[in-house]
C-alpha cells in the first residue's frame, strides 16, 4: 500500500511550479480551488510554455477558485509587484467560478503594476464574457493614463472598440457593438498598433505615436484616469493579462489557450 505522504508529494510534483505557487498563494489568503479547476489552470500553464508564450506573460489573472479572495490571486505576477489584485467594490456575490466577475458602476480591480512596467511594445488581453455593449458609453476593459493613454475596451467616442498604448489620440479602432470573447491589443512600433478579437487582428493604426510611459497603476474593468476610476465595465469578465509583445501567430495561440481554460472552467463564449 503506498505511503499517503509519498502519494501526496507525488501528486503535488505533477503540477507545474507556477501552478504549485499559485495554489499556495490561494491557501495563504484563506481561499481554495477545486482539483479540476487547478488542473485546468495547470494545463493552461503547460500549453503556454509549449507554445513559447509563458515567458512573455508579465501579469495574469485567471479568476478561478471557490471565493472572490481566491479569484483575486494572480497566476503570474511581476517580481516585486503585488501578488493579488486590489479589489474596489466587488463582493462575494459578484463572483462565481463558472461565471467570472460581474462588472458594475464604481467597481474595479487595481493590478498594482504601472504603465511603464509594460515597456514600449506590450500586448494586453481581456476575456469579456458578456457583450453587446452598444451606444455611446465608456466600458473600459483595462487601462491607465490621461485623456489619452494605455487602454483596451469600448470608448464613447463614435461607439468604437479601441486599443492604445500612447499619449496620442490615434488608436486601433473598429466601430461595432462590443461582443463577448477574447479581446487584445499590441503595440509593435510607434506606427503600428493592433486591436484583436479572438486572436485575429481586426484593426490597425499606422499613425505615428509616442509611447505612454506613465507611472499610474493599470486598472481592470475600468480606466485609471489620472488616479480616478472612469468608464467602469458593466459586464462579466473572466481573464486579464499584460504581456511582452506577441506576434500575430502567438496571439492566435494565446486565444486558443485562454479559450480552452474558459471551457474547462465552464464559462466559455
Amino acid at each position: 500500500m503506498p505511503c499517503p505522504l509519498y502519494t501526496k508529494r507525488a501528486n503535488r510534483s505533477i503540477l507545474q511550479p507556477a501552478t504549485q505557487d499559485y495554489r499556495a498563494r490561494i491557501i495563504q489568503v484563506g481561499g481554495s480551488i477545486n482539483t479540476s479547476s487547478l488542473k485546468a489552470v495547470d494545463n493552461f500553464v503547460k500549453e503556454c510554455k509549449i507554445d513559447g508564450i509563458w515567458d512573455l506573460l508579465l501579469d495574469v489573472g485567471v479568476f478561478a477558485g471557490n471565493s472572490l479572495n481566491s479569484a483575486l490571486v494572480k497566476l503570474k505576477y511581476i517580481p516585486g509587484k503585488q501578488l493579488n489584485y486590489s479589489n474596489f467594490g466587488y463582493s462575494g456575490g459578484n463572483y462565481s467560478e463558472n461565471q467570472g466577475i460581474l462588472g458594475a458602476a464604481n467597481k474595479y480591480l487595481n493590478s498594482r503594476i504601472a504603465i511603464n512596467d509594460l515597456g514600449a511594445t506590450p500586448t494586453v488581453a481581456f476575456y469579456l464574457r458578456e457583450g453587446n455593449i452598444t451606444g455611446g458609453t465608456n466600458n473600459w476593459y483595462l487601462g491607465a493614463g490621461g485623456s489619452n493613454g494605455t487602454f483596451l475596451g469600448r470608448g464613447a467616442s463614435n461607439s468604437q472598440d479601441v486599443f492604445n498604448h500612447s499619449i496620442n489620440s490615434t488608436y486601433a479602432t473598429v466601430t461595432q457593438s462590443s461582443t463577448a470573447g477574447f479581446w487584445g491589443g499590441s503595440r509593435f512600433a510607434n506606427d503600428n498598433q493592433r486591436l484583436y478579437k479572438n486572436g485575429v487582428p481586426i484593426a490597425t493604426s499606422t499613425a505615428s505615436t509616442t509611447v505612454n510611459t506613465g507611472t499610474l497603476d493599470l486598472y481592470a474593468a475600468a480606466y485609471n484616469l489620472n488616479g480616478t476610476a472612469f468608464g467602469h465595465l458593466t459586464k462579466r469578465f473572466s481573464f486579464v493579462a499584460f504581456s511582452s509583445l506577441m506576434t500575430d501567430a502567438q496571439m492566435l495561440l494565446f486565444y486558443q489557450r485562454v479559450q480552452a481554460l474558459q471551457t474547462a472552467l465552464g464559462r466559455q463564449v
